[in-house]
Order: C-alpha cells, then sequence, then structure tokens
C-alpha cells in the first residue's frame, strides 16, 4: 500500500485524519502518516492540548477546518436561526437551546472586543498621521490615490515595504 497522498486510486487516496497520538502512532506502525484534518476554531481548541504537539513533532500536516465553527463565529446567526433538513448542526450540541444561546453570547462579546481593538488600532491611520514604526500595507499608511499612480519617490518616507 503506497502511503495517503500519493495516489488517486480508492485503495491509497489520502485520507485526512482527525485522531488521538496513539492513533496516530498505531496507523503509523502501518505506513506514512502525513496530515491530519481536525477541528479546529475558537471554540474547538482541544487539540492544542495533545494533536498540535504531537503532529509538529513527528512533521505531519495539520490541515484544520472548521474555523467558523459551523457559522457559529460568522456573527450572522441569532437566536432565530433555525436549521433543517439534514443539517448537520442539529445534532451538534453546540447549536441546542441554551448552548446555542451561550455560545451566541460569547460571539457578541467577540465582535464587541473585535470592533475596540480595530477602533484603536485604525484611528491613527483615518486622523492621515503616518504610523511610524509599525509595517506598511497597501490599506494601512499609503494614500490609495498613491497606489500604482506615483512613481515609488513620491511615497518613499511614508510608505515602508513589506
Amino acid at each position: 500500500m503506497k502511503s495517503p497522498g500519493t495516489s488517486s486510486s480508492p485503495m491509497t487516496r489520502y485520507r485526512p485524519c482527525a485522531f488521538s497520538p496513539a492513533q496516530m502512532d498505531t496507523f503509523r506502525d502501518i505506513g506514512p502518516l502525513h496530515a491530519c484534518q481536525p477541528p479546529y476554531n475558537l471554540f474547538e481548541r482541544g487539540i492544542e492540548a495533545d494533536v498540535l504537539p504531537y503532529c509538529r513533532e513527528n512533521g505531519i500536516t495539520i490541515l484544520a477546518y472548521g474555523a467558523l465553527c459551523r457559522g457559529l463565529l460568522s456573527g450572522r446567526m441569532g437566536p432565530d436561526t433555525r436549521f433543517d433538513g439534514d443539517n448537520l448542526r442539529q445534532s451538534d450540541p453546540k447549536f441546542q437551546s441554551s448552548r446555542f444561546d451561550q455560545y451566541l453570547a460569547a460571539v457578541r462579546a467577540l465582535d464587541h472586543f473585535a470592533r475596540e481593538r480595530f477602533e484603536a488600532a485604525f484611528k491613527p491611520v483615518r486622523s492621515g498621521r503616518p504610523l511610524r514604526g509599525r509595517p506598511a500595507s497597501p490599506t494601512s499608511r499609503c494614500p490609495k490615490s498613491s497606489w500604482g499612480q506615483d512613481s515609488p519617490r513620491s511615497v518613499q518616507g511614508f510608505c515602508r515595504p513589506i
């Protein structure tokens, strides 16, 4: 059997894993393991304790999924959001009544926190003052009119390359 990821035939097709380090050790006794695909987001961080360190130590790539926690972290859900049909969220405990309300409250708190930090971080940019000592980016330090219209020397001293 070839190692996962080297062929598209049914017997050797890459199959991502979301297993414990002990299970990955068992698999690696049989063949090489190149990637692990666990869920990972602000609410599902269990892999930080064992899976991430194991993969780092063994050169296994992490292909995390679920960065928005099935849409929960998108900020587009509310108490009236319903999941119909065969939607996986119907059986996920995070989306069940009182727990769903707790997660929504956490998302609102994260949104508030992010907006406060964003306002504080970008206040100098909106005032037109250059941000000395911080890395430049097209949206943070240079007037839009200067991008692609002026020579590099015309923005020298105001915009620094990243």
